[in-house]
């Protein structure tokens, strides 16, 4: 059950990416010398290391599941990541509509949005240790896909 619910999920972000994103404002930062890449990509690098890293091995110490802790977080990490960028973006998009009308209902992929997808996984790894052991592949990724929508929703 758990290939095709990995491959369900996987399948549906290539989908939503390939019709709801689009990079952000290319001449616009071209124009200000890339002033919001130099400021976000310290962040970004930090709290990528944090994710893939620092959570990743600090599952080790379970003698029992530390393998399959590992390999669990930097799967649900890249699942998460990805999936919530997109939830944040609409969030975003529908606060944005509700206080100026633009009605412009895409993705516009930056830094801050890349930084908040990071976040994201976190939040959804911090349950992921408390539930490590516990639960199968499936119901992670259940767990993960359901609990980044109310994070993002939380967060705007």
């Amino acid at each position: 059950l758990f290939v095709p619910v990995l491959g369900g999920l996987m399948s549906m972000l290539l989908v939503l990416y390939a019709v709801g994103a689009r990079y952000g404002d290319v001449d616009n930062e071209v124009s200000t010398g890339g002033a919001q890449i130099a400021r976000y990509y310290q962040p970004f690098l930090n709290v990528s290391i944090m994710i893939f890293v620092g959570f990743g091995f600090l599952v080790t110490f379970l003698y029992k599941y530390s393998f399959s802790a590992v390999s669990y977080n930097f799967m649900i990490a890249c699942f998460v990541y990805l999936w919530n960028i997109l939830c944040a973006g609409f969030w975003e998009n529908v606060h944005e509509d509700d206080h100026h009308g633009h009605g412009q209902y895409r993705v516009f992929l930056n830094m801050p949005l890349l930084v908040e997808g990071l976040f994201g996984a976190g939040a959804v790894l911090i349950s992921f240790g408390a539930v490590v052991g516990r639960t199968t592949p499936t119901q992670l990724l259940v767990m993960a896909f359901v609990e980044v929508i109310f994070y993002s929703l939380n967060f705007y």
